[in-house]
């Protein structure tokens, strides 16, 4: 995480920023934490 924050500063407020088509009642994992385990 502090290499991801390093080197891109907004990345996690850009990835909240997407719009999240889940039904809110049902999800378990935010948009930011799945978007970094794709990245990974």
């Amino acid at each position: 995480m502090m290499v991801t924050n390093h080197f891109f500063h907004s990345l996690k407020e850009w990835i909240m920023g997407m719009d999240d088509s889940r039904n809110q009642r049902y999800v378990t994992y935010s948009q930011t934490d799945l978007r970094y385990m794709e990245i990974l």
